[in-house]
């Protein structure tokens, strides 16, 4: 991304942004939306089959979610079925914004931009298809549109009798304020914030593209069923001479025999850190879990929870489908839930080889077929005890756990890059609009 020059404003004018490009000044034209936008259109909704094409020879109508915080996704949409086509009558068309008309509370007038004509794709009546007037640029429009104070307004507005779904009427729409500049200010802002969008999109596509390969990865290490006792991919490991070779074949135990559950009561009442188990990030503070939520700092009974040490593992055995465990590494002494089931491994695992197990698709099979209950799926140590892993020698253990571990970090790098951009960008937005 090339970056452009801007500066601080220093024109008298009120209506003038903060941040602007040095060849403008001047100030900001106060304009209604009706009067910058040329067109405002409503699609048809049409009888569809729950699934997304992505032929130019299909025919689809698109969903609402379709459009989020200015973006479009074609691939958002569900096949016609042959007889509605004839009914089919809006397309997307090149340099123009989708609006969603109707929605819940937090989605109601989201937007996006479309950059090029789709012959085979069709708007639904939820959805409104908006043209700029000449002088105007479309792509400017969509940034203002996302903006926090439209955003707002757009909410304020929104009316409907259901607390899950509101509506904007055109009119009231179109009466939404906003200021403007001339068309090659409005161009030069939209083709910057775009650059600022293709980087974040190019670093998105390079998490995803890392999630892929380690998962792929992780699917020759862990296979969700074993053809023998060795994986599809192995590590190489040094031998007595420091050669590297390929260890002895992996061993098939189960978890009671290489894990021992720990049950230690808080029955001191000792003072220490809450945490939970999150289905994201695993052992993580209370507070942060449950919005400030803290048991000790209210003052309740914490005699019955369970202290964990370092090196500890824990899981929600009612949550454990959806990916409720974790490992607390060395975060000292906490307390934990008494619900949760609290386990350390022995001296032949590697923790944060096991670690990774626990969250991969064969891990997650051994849980259905061992857990009880009928919707919501319970894991006691007892059943946890009877799965069965594949284990290699502990240095190839820990030769897998670092490099899976070294992508993980690159993984955590990258969206930290993600986050740090879309909040330099969120800043340069509300410094460059009014």
């Amino acid at each position: 991304m090339t970056k452009q020059k801007t500066k601080s404003s220093t024109a008298p004018h009120p209506n003038s942004p903060q941040l602007r490009f040095p060849e403008f000044e001047g100030a900001w034209e106060k304009r209604k939306l009706g009067e910058v936008i040329l067109s405002i259109e409503s699609g048809t909704s049409v009888n569809s089959i729950d699934e997304p094409v992505f032929d130019k020879t299909d025919y689809a109508i698109l969903k609402t979610s379709c459009i989020s915080k200015g973006e479009f996704f074609p691939n958002e949409n569900k096949k016609i079925i042959d007889s509605e086509l004839s009914r089919a009558i809006l397309n997307p068309t090149e340099d123009s914004i989708l609006v969603s008309r109707m929605n819940t509370p937090q989605l109601v007038g989201e937007n996006g931009y479309i950059d090029k004509y789709y012959s085979n794709l069709f708007i639904p009546d939820r959805l409104w298809l908006l043209k700029t007037c000449p002088d105007q640029s479309a792509k400017f429009l969509n940034f203002i549109l996302t903006t926090s104070k439209i955003r707002t307004i757009i909410s304020n507005i929104a009316t409907g009798t259901s607390n899950s779904m509101k509506n904007i009427s055109q009119q009231n729409y179109l009466s939404i304020e906003s200021y403007f500049p001339i068309k090659s200010e409005q161009t030069k802002i939209a083709t910057f914030l775009t650059a600022v969008d293709e980087k974040i999109q190019a670093l998105k596509k390079k998490k995803t593209l890392l999630e892929s390969y380690k998962k792929g990865v992780m699917q020759q290490l862990f296979p969700s069923t074993h053809t023998g006792p060795n994986p599809r991919l192995r590590f190489k490991i040094s031998n007595d001479k420091g050669e590297l070779v390929t260890g002895p074949d992996w061993e098939v135990r189960k978890l009671g025999e290489v894990t021992y559950k720990t049950d230690k009561k808080n029955k001191d009442k000792e003072s220490l850190p809450v945490y939970s188990i999150s289905n994201v990030n695993g052992f993580v503070p209370q507070s942060e879990q449950f919005e400030g939520m803290d048991s000790v700092e209210r003052g309740y009974d914490t005699s019955l929870y369970k202290i964990i040490e370092d090196n500890t593992f824990a899981y929600n055995p009612a949550r454990i489908n959806v990916g409720s465990i974790g490992y607390s590494g060395e975060i000292g002494r906490v307390l934990v839930s008494s619900l949760y089931v609290c386990f350390k491994t022995i001296d032949i695992i590697d923790d944060s080889f096991f670690n990774h197990y626990l969250y991969t698709p064969h891990f997650k099979d051994s849980v259905l077929r061992n857990g009880e209950g009928g919707v919501r799926i319970y894991l006691f140590y007892e059943n946890f005890s009877e799965i069965t892993i594949n284990i290699p020698t502990l240095p190839e253990q820990t030769r897998i756990a670092q490099f899976l571990s070294s992508l993980d970090e690159k993984i955590n790098q990258v969206q930290g890059q993600i986050e740090k951009t879309e909040a330099w960008k969120k800043g340069v937005v509300q410094r460059m609009f009014l």
